[in-house]
């Protein structure tokens, strides 16, 4: 039961991942969303990391040095891409439940950079500021570098921990 509750984690963040990277360009509030439930998977990832039982633990004794790096960096390479991405969006519009009164502040903050009311930031050919087109640049690298550290720790498994990697695909240990 115990691994079971970190396959379902673990599930969690490979389908938000996946949204949000394939979401990216065309989605805009799936996108978001996902990026935040990404946030908040990793950040329950962590606090069973200090001792919640039904989660292995983050830092193993005996867990080769390799395979626990490779997820270190993964875990905040991924983080670094969800993190980059927040100033990129008015959070309010998509927390609008929390205080609907930031959503029409926001509209209004839309509507007055549009119509040129943000005359201190340079903007560049295609009307976006220095600043956001740099952000997402940052968020793209750490999204990109993320997909490849996923696929490193897709062959580690399928190479060093065989057993942990059908575990996780099918919720029971290999029969030979």
């Amino acid at each position: 039961m115990a691994l079971q509750r970190y396959r379902i984690w673990h599930w969690l963040l490979a389908i938000a991942f996946i949204t949000a990277y394939l979401s990216g360009e065309s989605i805009l509030m799936l996108h978001v969303w996902a990026g935040y439930l990404i946030l908040i998977l990793i950040g329950v990832r962590l606090m069973t990391a200090l001792g919640v039982r039904g989660f292995p633990a983050l830092f193993e004794k005996g867990r080769n040095q390799v395979g626990w790096l490779l997820l270190i960096v993964l875990l905040a390479s991924t983080a670094a891409a969800s993190i980059s991405g927040l100033p990129m969006v008015e959070n309010s519009r998509y927390l609008s439940f929390i205080n609907p009164v930031n959503t029409a502040q926001a509209d209004e903050n839309e509507r007055a950079e549009r119509n040129g009311g943000q005359a201190d930031e340079e903007k560049n050919e295609t009307g976006e500021s220095e600043s956001s087109e740099a952000s997402e640049e940052t968020h793209e690298i750490f999204a990109n570098l993320a997909v490849g550290l996923i696929v490193a720790h897709l062959v580690w498994i399928a190479w060093r921990r065989r057993a942990m990697g059908r575990l996780m695909i099918f919720g029971r240990p290999s029969t030979h």
